[in-house]
């Protein structure tokens, strides 16, 4: 596999007959793709990886089998933006 090829590709609808591909599902990603959709825009996402979130997930590690997390940091209150887009979501308790 190429680590540059995007293998995920993920839609989100917005009201609009306009497109437009948003590269990379980290959170500058998903932020533009919502900002994007709101605004009108029929968006397709695509991520490398087999999930969304980049820096900001968790993932298990194949040696240990344990899951590890990526955002701590989060959990300081050092993400007051982050908080804030989990709430615009709809997923800030989660």
């Amino acid at each position: 596999m190429d680590p540059a090829q995007p293998t995920q590709q993920f839609g989100i609808t917005g009201r609009g007959s306009r497109s437009v591909a948003v590269i990379g599902g980290g959170l500058a990603g998903l932020a533009s793709a919502c900002a994007l959709a709101e605004a009108g825009f029929r968006v397709t996402l695509f991520e490398r990886r087999p999930y969304l979130g980049g820096r900001a997930s968790s993932y298990e590690h194949p040696g240990t089998g344990e899951v590890v997390d990526n955002c701590q940091h989060v959990l300081f209150g050092l993400c007051t933006n982050l908080v804030a887009f989990y709430k615009e979501i709809g997923i800030e308790d989660k």
